[in-house]
C-alpha cells in the first residue's frame, strides 16, 4: 500500500475518533451503522437482524446479537427518528418495526396499533391506513391472509420490499444531518 493511500485512511482513522469520542454508546451504534449503510457497498446477508461488533471487540468478530439494523433497535426510537406524518406512514413504520426487527413473516394491523396506542399514536381505522398503503403504487404493503368472510375478518399483511425501502429513505433522512 502506497504512503500517500496509508496517510489519507490515517487520517480518516483520526477524524472519527475524534468525532464519535464524545458520544455515548448508543448514539455512537447509530452513527457507526449509519455509515456503515452509507459507505459499504458490498452485498450483505438479507437476514432481518444484523450484528455488530461490540464496542472494544476485535474486528472481524460478531459477538451476540447486537440489533443494530437501521440505528434503532427499539420501537420508541425508530418512530421518534423516523418522525411519521400521516396515519399511513405510522402503519408503515410499525409494520417495518415488526416484520424487519422482529422477524415477523406477517402481521395483524390489530398488532401494528396496539404499539402505536403504546406511544400515543394509534390510528382511529387502522384497515384504511393499510388500504393506502395497499393503493399506492407500487405497493408498499400486501394482504397475505383473511380469517373470514365478512368485512370485518381478521386479515395479515406483509410489507413489500418497495415498503421496506421506503422506511429505510425515511430513515435515511433523519440522518442527513451526519453527511
Amino acid at each position: 500500500m502506497d504512503d500517500k493511500v496509508m496517510d489519507t485512511e490515517v487520517m480518516a482513522v483520526l477524524k472519527i475518533t475524534e468525532a464519535l469520542g464524545d458520544l455515548d454508546e448508543s448514539a455512537r451504534r447509530r452513527v457507526l451503522q449509519w455509515a456503515m449503510e452509507r459507505f459499504c457497498t458490498q452485498s450483505r446477508p438479507a437476514t432481518p437482524q444484523r450484528a455488530i461488533p461490540e464496542c472494544g471487540a476485535p474486528l472481524g468478530q460478531q459477538p451476540s446479537a447486537v440489533l443494530a439494523s437501521d440505528a434503532q433497535a427499539d420501537f420508541p426510537g425508530l418512530f421518534n427518528q423516523v418522525n411519521p406524518a400521516t396515519a399511513v406512514e405510522r402503519a408503515l413504520v410499525a409494520s417495518y418495526f415488526v416484520q424487519v426487527h422482529k422477524g415477523s413473516q406477517d402481521f395483524g394491523s390489530q398488532e401494528i396499533n396496539a404499539l402505536l396506542k403504546d406511544l400515543g399514536h394509534g390510528i382511529e381505522n387502522i384497515t384504511l391506513a393499510f388500504n393506502g398503503m395497499m393503493a399506492q403504487s407500487p405497493k408498499l404493503a400486501m394482504q397475505v391472509q383473511k380469517s373470514g368472510t365478512s368485512q370485518q375478518a381478521r386479515k395479515r399483511y406483509r410489507l413489500t420490499h418497495e415498503g421496506i425501502t421506503r422506511v429505510k429513505r425515511m430513515l435515511n433522512r433523519g440522518t442527513e444531518a451526519f453527511q
